[in-house]
């Protein structure tokens, strides 16, 4: 009973995330000398508990700029994309209240002994452009 409670807390939320096939609307040539083109973007359909984001709990420093209030921690099953300088994907991102929001870090939240491995995501706001 108490494992089935465990995963049921773990699915309060259903959040669509956009998936963008490369960093580009254009077709150009990277450092590498690879051709680069568009590709298409995805949605992903995605379950699981969207927490508030805490400092002190999460023991994550933040980017310069930004405050608590500007992440969340998202705990999924689901596999997402999250931002890498090292290749040319952009990060899935989602819509939460009106606001746009980038998934910005990925921890596997597996050691504590719930029948459910989860992974968990920090969801950092998308500043618009100018402020």
């Amino acid at each position: 009973m108490v494992g089935k409670t465990s995963i049921t807390l773990l699915e309060t939320h259903s959040i669509d995330f956009t998936r963008y096939g490369s960093d580009t609307d254009k077709t150009y040539v990277d450092e590498y000398g690879n051709i680069v083109t568009p590709t298409t973007t995805e949605t992903i359909s995605t379950i699981g508990s969207l927490q508030p984001f805490s400092k002190y709990q999460n023991r994550v420093g933040l980017e310069e700029g930004f405050r608590e209030e500007d992440y969340f921690v998202y705990y999924s099953k689901d596999v997402l994309r999250t931002t890498n300088q090292f290749d040319n994907n952009l990060p899935d991102t989602c819509v939460i209240d009106g606001n746009s929001y980038k998934v910005c870090r990925k921890g596997l939240w597996t050691s504590y002994g719930l029948l459910a491995d989860n992974n968990e995501y920090y969801l950092q706001l998308i500043q618009p452009e100018g402020s």
